[in-house]
């Protein structure tokens, strides 16, 4: 078995959608408990956030990479996993799952929760 990498990864807490329900026509999100995991996050570099998102209106925006699952959410149905690090909340929108054999994991983009 190979170890996992420790040296550029940080604990971080995952707070993973559970349901989400409208009251007064405004979403309500409900999470599971919190659960603590190690991942690395990097910043999206200005130029990359651009194409993302045209306009400028996002301008914190991280890459998530780990060997836990992350989920975007799924309209009206469950809210987007989201990860708590260095202090501010990110939402995670978009996933891929990179199955390797032995060293599987997830790289995930985020946005800054305001």
């Amino acid at each position: 078995m190979i170890p996992k990498p420790r040296g550029h990864f940080a604990t971080v807490t995952l707070r993973k959608g559970n349901s989400l329900t409208f009251s007064q026509g405004r979403p309500v999100r409900t999470f599971d408990p919190d659960v603590q995991i190690q991942a690395s996050i990097q910043p999206i570099p200005g130029e990359e956030l651009n194409k993302l998102f045209p306009g400028g209106e996002i301008t914190d925006a991280v890459v998530i990479y780990t060997d836990e699952p992350l989920q975007p959410g799924k309209e009206g149905v469950r809210p987007e996993d989201e990860i708590v690090f260095d202090g501010k909340t990110y939402r995670v929108f978009r996933v891929q799952t990179w199955k390797m054999g032995q060293l599987d994991h997830f790289k995930a983009l985020a946005i800054a929760v305001r």
